[in-house]
């Protein structure tokens, strides 16, 4: 829809499931191929401390970069950024370690 960001349009969503998203209490990011973020929630948001507008297409080690609060937990989000990469090109969305 008009406004979101070029990333996020050709996901797909439409409104009502981008809205379902981004006012979820839980946890929810959502990638594209590249890995970047295309989609997050309030919930998210708030846990990073960065407004989505700053981490809308970067990929997670950039979207930490942009959080003072979570470059402390660097490491975690790189074990994580490998885990995305494994689900976006197995297509397998449950990876156990």
């Amino acid at each position: 829809s008009e406004g979101q960001p070029e990333v996020l349009s050709s996901t797909g969503l439409g409104d009502l499931a981008v809205a379902t998203i981004e006012s979820s209490p839980d946890i929810v990011a959502v990638y594209d191929r590249e890995r970047r973020l295309v989609l997050m929630s309030d919930t998210l948001c708030d846990l990073l401390g960065v407004s989505r507008e700053r981490v809308i297409g970067k990929r997670t080690l950039e979207a930490i970069d942009e959080s003072s609060y979570l470059q402390r937990t660097r490491q975690t989000f790189e074990i994580l950024d490998d885990m995305i990469g494994r689900v976006v090109e197995t297509g397998i969305t449950h990876v156990d370690d």
